[in-house]
């Protein structure tokens, strides 16, 4: 369905790490469908909202099916434009509902004292260098950015800390970065 639009648009147009997120998704939710065989010409709104359907049903969150529907609703576009070409009177996804993109739970923002807390902790730690981490922590406590090698989320009985399963990087293929984080508990 989308075969033309990736070479002759995606590729060229979009970022390289785009293309990739864009590419997994489409083929873990929209190849194994009908919808992913189906010609651009003979995609409807309603095949389209059948396959949302089945996203769902298939685990699918509303987060995922819209990543899922970039490439489509693009070829779509796409294919619109050149309507004599790929026989395409209208764009069908003028009638589809998109997936709601709003948060499910909002975030817990820590306290200072907590975070001070950990960083206390992470001092006193024998990590490889407790300064640098410290740090790292409380940057990221400050600008809400997190790194998705560091989880700090703390149980409400403390922190806990394990071993970080991340690639190491710079190391060879295998070995993980092994230091210790602080994670989220089991409740």
């Amino acid at each position: 369905m989308t075969g033309v639009w990736w070479t002759r648009y995606a590729n060229q147009k979009l970022a390289r790490k785009t293309c990739a997120n864009y590419a997994d998704h489409y083929r873990r939710w929209v190849e194994p469908h009908p919808l992913g065989d189906t010609a651009i010409s003979k995609i409807t709104a309603e095949k389209i909202t059948n396959w949302q359907d089945w996203c769902r049903e298939h685990g699918a969150t509303d987060a995922v099916i819209a990543v899922a529907l970039k490439p489509i609703a693009g070829a779509l576009r796409w294919a619109a434009a050149r309507g004599d070409t790929y026989r395409l009177a209208s764009n069908p996804m003028r009638e589809v509902e998109w997936p709601s993109q709003a948060r499910s739970k909002e975030p817990y923002v820590f306290s200072p004292r907590i975070v001070e807390q950990v960083r206390r902790r992470i001092l006193a730690s024998s990590s490889e260098r407790p300064a640098r981490d410290a740090l790292l922590l409380s940057l990221q406590a400050l600008t809400g950015a997190r790194s998705p090698r560091w989880r700090f989320a703390l149980p409400t009985s403390g922190p806990r800390t394990s071993r970080c399963e991340q690639p190491s990087p710079g190391a060879s293929a295998g070995r993980r970065c092994g230091r210790r984080c602080v994670t989220r508990s089991k409740r």
